[in-house]
């Protein structure tokens, strides 16, 4: 669906988690205004688990966001492996009219360059070729194709852990 929807439901999740029935339903209801109003279109929201379904009412599209973690997001590529140790604090798939969009944000204790050089190979045997590179002082952002996907990875330190954050879309 629309990338606003991903930044609205975040803040509504965090409202929302571990929240009784009736919160949760105010919740769902504010999600779904929130998301309307910056995208336009009509949504419906359902929020379980410390996660949410969002179905966009026009075209069908169902985005599925896991806010607790802890595993990839249904349909992740498997060419595109988790890194090793690494766990997983929040995924989201979306369904679209060019095929599915995954987002996932894993944690490591390993160094920015370990993770930078691990994925740069493991890319690169998926299929993918880098394109962009952008570093920066706690990290780096790179940017790969493929022939039918773009995959956008940024890699930082906060908090003494290394955080990645890994965006897949569908290319055509």
């Amino acid at each position: 669906m629309r990338i606003l929807i991903y930044f609205a439901l975040v803040i509504v999740l965090a409202f929302a988690f571990g929240c009784k029935k009736a919160a949760e339903k105010a919740s769902e209801g504010l999600a779904e205004k929130m998301i309307e109003q910056s995208s336009g279109g009509k949504v419906d929201v359902d929020l379980k688990n410390g996660g949410a379904t969002i179905v966009d009412k026009e075209t069908g599209n169902t985005t599925t966001v896991d806010a607790k973690g802890g595993k990839m997001p249904e349909g992740w590529p498997k060419n595109i492996t988790q890194y090793p140790g690494s766990k997983v604090t929040q995924s989201s798939a979306t369904d679209t009219e060019k095929g599915k969009s995954f987002s996932i944000i894993l944690e490591t204790t390993d160094a920015v360059d370990k993770v930078n050089e691990y994925y740069a190979k493991e890319l690169k045997g998926a299929g993918f070729k880098k394109s962009t590179e952008m570093t920066r002082e706690d990290g780096v952002t790179v940017f790969y194709q493929s022939d039918k996907d773009i995959l956008t990875m940024t890699i930082f330190k906060e908090n003494g852990k290394t955080l990645l954050s890994i965006s897949l879309t569908p290319s055509s």
